[in-house]
Parts: C-alpha cells; structure tokens; sequence
C-alpha cells in the first residue's frame, strides 16, 4: 500500500484567541504542535470540523485496517474485534465524546 502523503497522526485541534478583537481561530496541530491547517466557517461548525479533522488520521487508518481485516482473511467475523474497535475509537474522537 502506498503511504498516506500527508502530515503523519495524530492530530488534534486549539483554539488560540485573537489579540485585538476578542475572538479567534481554531487550528489542526500535528504531535508536535505545529499548526497545519486554518478552521474557517460559522462559528457553530468550526469545533465539528476541526474535531472531524483532527480525527483524519486515525480514521484512514482504521479504515484501512477494517478493509483489510474483512477482506483478506477466512478468518470468523470475532476476529474483527480489534479492527472494529479502532474504528469505533476513531469516530467517537470526530464526535468528540470521551
């Protein structure tokens, strides 16, 4: 399979205020904090897609790993359990639930 060309997981996401006028900016930070890319939009969808973004990275992963589980083993369906697991940790971090 061909490596992900992006900036390597995880990601996560900040809120840095603005110095003038009160408000601010949400950003996707890579492990290293780095900022990597601008969260722009209504103010009630920037925390969403900032948490959907910063999700990115272990979403791909665990899709991959779930395609590759149920489609390339003979292996029984509880087999899957990590597979399924990492998915679900996945989608619960772009929802934002702990």
């Amino acid at each position: 399979m061909t490596e992900p060309k992006w900036t390597p997981g995880p990601w996560d996401y900040e809120w840095v205020p603005a110095k003038a006028s009160g408000g601010g900016h949400l950003y996707i930070i890579d492990s290293a904090g780095r900022k990597i890319a601008a969260i722009w939009g209504k103010a009630e969808e920037k925390e969403f897609a900032a948490r959907l973004i910063a999700a990115a990275p272990e979403l791909y992963e665990a899709a991959v790993r779930a395609l590759e589980e149920m489609c390339h083993t003979t292996a029984p369906r509880s087999s899957f359990t990590d597979a399924v697991d990492t998915l679900d940790a996945a989608i619960t971090k772009a929802r934002g639930e702990p």
